[in-house]
């Protein structure tokens, strides 16, 4: 090969390669960003639950009790299952 297909650091120039690599990249990046997206949404629904079991404990003397047990519930399968 000759010296004018050599990157600086005496690497082959491989453009292919050098897409893949782009390509991967971009495609890990995306799964980053959609695992980002999915968590903040599990938080969300998580601090609404949490919010929703604070509201029926303040107001415990107002409220069912099974409103404090659909509360608990509802918080238990937002985090088990987000």
């Amino acid at each position: 090969m000759s010296d004018d297909l050599r990157l600086p650091k005496g690497q082959p120039f491989d453009p292919i390669a050098d897409a893949f690599k782009a390509l991967t990249l971009s495609n890990q990046l995306e799964a980053a960003n959609a695992r980002i997206k999915q968590l903040e949404e599990r938080n969300e629904q998580m601090r609404e639950a949490g919010d929703n079991i604070w509201f029926v404990v303040r107001h415990a003397a107002q409220v069912k009790p099974e409103d404090i047990i659909e509360a608990c519930t509802e918080w238990q399968e937002k985090r088990r299952h987000g």
